[in-house]
């Protein structure tokens, strides 16, 4: 089985030039927005839902809403 490449885009060194100046222009605008006080400890310590998990939460918040009468009411 061979693998043709579909895609035939070119970037040239220019457009290169000019995305990362923009990508730095947009980093430097979002500076003091994006703000994360995390250490390297902290990040690796928290909690990550993966996908199944985020489906099942889902399933259950979505069945909670349907019936609301199946949680315990504590």
């Amino acid at each position: 089985m061979s693998l043709n490449n579909k895609i035939s885009a070119e970037i040239t060194t220019e457009q290169m030039a000019r995305v990362t100046a923009q990508l730095q222009e947009a980093k430097a605008a979002f500076k003091d927005m994006l703000i994360f006080n995390l250490t390297a400890d902290e990040r690796q310590n928290m909690l990550k839902m993966g996908d199944k998990t985020l489906a099942f939460v889902g399933r259950a918040i979505s069945r909670t809403k349907q019936s609301p009468e199946l949680p315990p009411p504590f």
